[in-house]
């Protein structure tokens, strides 16, 4: 059996290279395609993950989320785009992705990410030990953040969060902090990463 791969679809020939040279660099086997189709034609189930641009010439990095899906295959999908909003993220998240990360990141977390994917994909007691982890820290925050926190995984801005809430728009940017803190999330979308795996990923 041939040991778990990155398949990498993206149209962008900078980022490609760039990844690239960071696969070979730590002896990551990897493939690399430049639309979906491409990936969906040449895919034969091989074991590993996919790292899934958002926007891509032809069928979209969503789409072919949805295609996966409705074909029962299960290859952790980590989404890195520079297009990314919160409503893509939870809507990413909700549909079984494994991550979603933002261009530009960081190398590093990038091959956590990778590595965390493929090795949750071989043993589901990752993933519930990730839960609840997760939970743990959603269970920390008070009754105030997470009402915001909810508001956030909803897709909701700061200035609408604040009018629900019926406080100041720097008291909902404190709440913010506050349970970014406390969760240990580094932007919004690792925050909405963690609530959606929480309450998703074992249903």
């Amino acid at each position: 059996m041939s040991s778990p791969q990155v398949f990498l679809v993206d149209d962008d020939t900078s980022i490609n290279h760039t990844l690239h040279k960071l696969f070979n660099s730590v002896k990551l086997t990897h493939q690399i395609f430049t639309s979906a189709e491409d990936f969906l034609e040449k895919y034969n189930g091989e074991e590993g993950c996919l790292l899934l641009d958002i926007r891509l010439k032809g069928m979209s990095g969503m789409l072919l989320q949805e295609k996966l899906n409705n074909h029962k295959i299960n290859l952790p999908v980590i989404f890195l785009t520079g297009h990314g909003n919160i409503h893509m993220a939870v809507n990413a998240m909700k549909n079984g992705a494994f991550d979603f990360l933002t261009k530009p990141f960081h190398n590093q977390e990038l091959l956590d990410t990778i590595h965390h994917a493929i090795s949750s994909n071989h043993d589901s007691t990752v993933i519930e030990k990730e839960r609840a982890t997760l939970l743990k820290k959603i269970n920390s925050l008070t009754p105030r953040e997470k009402q915001l926190l909810d508001a956030i995984v909803d897709g909701k801005q700061t200035k609408e969060i604040a009018a629900a809430m019926g406080i100041s728009i720097n008291t909902a940017q404190i709440h913010r902090a506050n349970l970014m803190k406390k969760t240990g999330a580094k932007n919004l979308g690792t925050l909405i990463n963690m609530v959606i795996k929480a309450k998703h990923q074992l249903q």
